[in-house]
């Protein structure tokens, strides 16, 4: 569902296991079951993405994985960019999502705490960051569990180094803090703004 609306053009379903890190006989299962998507002339294509997008969202779990919480005396968005630093040091993936990716697609607040998606779990305490309590901590690094994570990352080649647009308005809405919500619209709007051009 994701990778229909992501992607701007009709994909055949070889395409669309490619980008959704998944085998075709999946995909040829899904798209039967998948509300507001039709066949056309090029392979399949969201004909309603408001509706592809909601049903997503209804059903994604989240990423999940495995979470390790940090704390650090620099601005949130200082800690991120670092993280994707000493990740391309050890050759490690590594994804912006939440405030951050935010930041860098609609930017409209200084992220307050943020997020990375790493390949494997990295000793953070080089750059000076503490372990901390969920609650307390200033950014989550996250291995996920969900591999289609990096898949859609490369469909949006306008934010490099960001997870996809809807994984990073998922984990802003869940994400908590103040004016997360209104974050998350704006990010909507955004989106909402590709699919019409």
């Amino acid at each position: 569902m994701r990778t229909l609306c992501l992607l701007d053009h009709p994909a055949d379903q070889e395409e669309l296991a490619l980008h959704s890190g998944t085998v075709q006989a999946t995909i040829s299962q899904t798209l039967r079951l998948i509300r507001g998507v039709e066949r056309v002339r090029g392979g399949w294509a969201a004909n309603n993405r408001n509706a592809v997008f909601k049903d997503w969202l209804e059903e994604y779990p989240g990423a999940k994985g495995v979470n390790t919480y940090w704390y650090g005396l620099e601005a949130p968005l200082k800690q991120a960019t670092d993280v994707v630093r000493l990740a391309g040091e050890l050759e490690a993936k590594c994804l912006l999502t939440g405030d951050a990716a935010a930041d860098v697609i609609a930017p409209w607040r200084l992220p307050q705490a943020t997020k990375v998606y790493v390949s494997e779990v990295l000793d953070l305490t080089v750059l000076k960051l503490t372990p901390a309590p969920r609650e307390e901590s200033t950014i989550t690094v996250t291995v996920p569990a969900d591999p289609t994570v990096w898949h859609t990352a490369s469909l949006e080649n306008r934010y490099p180094g960001c997870a996809d647009p809807l994984i990073t308005y998922w984990d802003l809405k869940h994400g908590g803090g103040s004016d997360a919500d209104e974050a998350a619209d704006v990010l909507l709007t955004t989106i909402r703004r590709t699919w019409d051009a």
